[in-house]
């Protein structure tokens, strides 16, 4: 609240652009009362700073995507690297235990280029939870069973079926393209958001789940998406 109202009320300038007059009025309207606030309840000014400071710092978290690590495989068909970027997102719905599936979103595979060859490249990249890429630090099991649910996601979301299944782990590498991507993929993210509650009367169709490799902790995988599971924001 406090960000727009700082950006509609900014004095002459701004009203010389050609800004909405009542937006301006009401911009004006609220200041005043916030001038009032201040000087008749300080205390109640205070929390209520804080209240708008806390909520944008929030707002701000979770509408970031932050890269977390890199995984490379190969197509088959055409022997093409395929770079997996793994990211965070608190949009993403952490599973409360080892037994609920691991909700996940999948990117749109682009074509792309290494930033510090030029070298041309094909990357992806994932969302998951941030508790889910934090655990992939200390817990190297968890980190292969993440692996392996990248990379079946992309052959069965990402529709590409002939992803081989040996990869290689890049420990040191966050991210690989360009991190602009990260804006497009945010906005899909949005999309999907608001198309689930568009359709929350029931008419959306379903996840198809994805086939877990046998043994690991992911037993039960699935492209879930933003929203699809209980904490979505």
């Amino acid at each position: 609240m406090m960000e727009g109202l700082s950006n509609i009320a900014k004095g002459p300038a701004d009203k010389a652009a050609g800004l909405d007059p009542s937006m301006m009025k009401n911009a004006e309207q609220v200041w005043s009362m916030l001038d009032e606030m201040s000087r008749e309840n300080p205390e109640a000014y205070e929390r209520f700073v804080k209240k708008q400071l806390d909520t944008s710092v929030e707002q701000k978290r979770q509408r970031t995507l932050r890269p977390g690590y890199c995984l490379s495989t190969t197509r088959r068909s055409d022997g093409r690297a395929v770079y997996l970027n793994l990211c965070s997102c608190e949009r993403i719905p952490n599973p409360k235990s080892d037994a609920e599936p691991v909700p996940v979103t999948c990117g749109v595979v682009r074509e792309d280029e290494n930033v510090e060859t030029g070298e041309p490249i094909v990357a992806v990249d994932l969302a998951f939870h941030p508790d889910m890429i934090a655990r992939t630090k200390r817990d190297a099991y968890h980190r292969v069973a993440m692996d392996e649910l990248a990379i079946a996601c992309v052959q069965e979301v990402g529709d590409q079926p002939s992803l081989s299944d040996h990869y290689t782990n890049h420990a040191f590498a966050e991210y690989m393209g360009h991190r602009a991507h990260l804006e497009s993929f945010w906005e899909s993210l949005q999309a999907q958001k608001e198309a689930r509650a568009a359709n929350k009367g029931g008419n959306a169709p379903a996840a198809a789940p994805v086939a877990a490799p046998s043994g690991s902790v992911l037993e039960h995988l699935t492209s879930a998406g933003v929203g699809g599971g209980e904490g979505a924001g």
